[in-house]
């Protein structure tokens, strides 16, 4: 399962459904478009992402959040509270391994 480096895109999916992948990889800006559609075709695999394509040219596909995938959302935004409230315990730690 692609969960834990895949994070961002389903607090990203959660606010704006659908989204074009153009649209994903603007809102996670340090991914490359290979491991983004990696990590979205992962999701999709594991049932967590809904993939929608358009029969328009150029091909237009959308993301949402299946059913499945929305029990994992609150699960990923007290992950991300808890990340914000410790963002500098890691660096306090690791200078203080080092002093």
């Amino acid at each position: 399962m692609a969960l834990p480096s895949s994070g961002n895109l389903l607090i990203g999916l959660s606010t704006h459904l659908p989204l074009r992948t153009s649209d994903l990889r603007r809102s996670i800006p340090d991914i490359t478009e290979r491991m983004l559609i990696r990590h979205l075709h992962d999701l999709v695999r594991d049932g967590i992402l809904i993939r929608h394509q358009e029969n328009t040219l150029p091909p237009c596909v959308r993301y949402s959040i299946s059913k499945y995938g929305w029990t994992l959302v609150p699960v990923l935004e007290t992950i991300c509270a808890w990340g914000r409230v410790h963002l500098q315990r890691p660096n306090r730690a690791l200078a203080e391994y080092q002093a």
